[in-house]
Formats: C-alpha cells, sequence, structure tokens
C-alpha cells in the first residue's frame, strides 16, 4: 500500500500480499491500527497528497492521480471532508 498508493487496492489483493484472508487481514487492522485496510489506505493518499501539496509545485491533478484519486476535485472533496482544508487553501498556506 505505501510503496504503491495509487494502485486499487482491494481486501483481497491486500490478503494476498501478506498471506492473511479478508476476515483476518480487517480484524488485524483494527486491533492495531484502529480503522479498516481500505479506511487506511485512503487516510494514507490524503495524508500523502497534503504532504505534496505542501512541498511541492506539482499539480493538484498530478498529485491526485499519482495518488489513486480519479482527479484534482475528488482529491479536493476528500481533503476537505477528513481535514477540512482545500488543496487551494493549502497552497495558499504555503506561500505565506
Amino acid at each position: 500500500m505505501h510503496e504503491d498508493p495509487a494502485k486499487e487496492w482491494t481486501l483481497d489483493e491486500l490478503g494476498k500480499q501478506i498471506g492473511m484472508s479478508r476476515a483476518t487481514l480487517v480484524r488485524h487492522f483494527q486491533d492495531a491500527i484502529g480503522m479498516a485496510p481500505i479506511a487506511y489506505l485512503n487516510h494514507w493518499r490524503r495524508l500523502k497528497a497534503y504532504q505534496a501539496l505542501r512541498y511541492t509545485d506539482e499539480s493538484v491533478n498530478k498529485i491526485a492521480v499519482s495518488l489513486g484519486f480519479t482527479s484534482g476535485q475528488t482529491l479536493s472533496r476528500a481533503m476537505i471532508r477528513e481535514m477540512g482544508i482545500s488543496p487551494g487553501e493549502l497552497r495558499k498556506q504555503k506561500k505565506t
């Protein structure tokens, strides 16, 4: 997940990667991290997007696609929902 966040990960694929059933994988993730694997993946993607927006000049669309979002707009909605800030607002903070 961390090495290829843009990949369209599924529970089946994640389970195969580490040799666990989907149910066991979800249980271990919940116990260790406190969230389901796909929820964690989405959270990880948003954190990586935050860092890229804050510390690079890459376009929002390029960052979004590189992390598995379908578009910059999809990334923007996800960031507003979870972090309370849009990519544009984050970029403005970067300049101040």
